[in-house]
């Protein structure tokens, strides 16, 4: 009876672990897409950056780009984190 409960115990830990590595799996999947989405971001402010010529839009294409920078490290940063778990 004793070796039936550890037995049950053992395999719904096991589902557990599985469910987690699922979920985790999942975030990193979702993270690897918004880094994506921030390069393809940085991509076109630098792009959109070298074609202005208004001082206003300069400097809205430096702050859009420093604003990438700045979500593309936090979820570099975040993705490294869910590995290494």
């Amino acid at each position: 009876m004793l070796y039936g409960i550890m037995g049950m115990n053992v395999v719904y830990a096991s589902a557990v672990k599985r469910k987690e590595a699922a979920k985790r799996n999942k975030l990193l999947s979702q993270l690897k897409c918004e880094i994506e989405c921030s390069e393809s971001e940085m991509d076109n402010a630098i792009r959109n950056f070298n074609y202005v010529t208004e001082p206003e839009m300069v400097d809205f294409y430096i702050y859009r780009l420093r604003a990438e920078q700045s979500r593309y490290g936090k979820l570099i940063c975040e993705y490294r984190r869910l590995q290494e778990e």
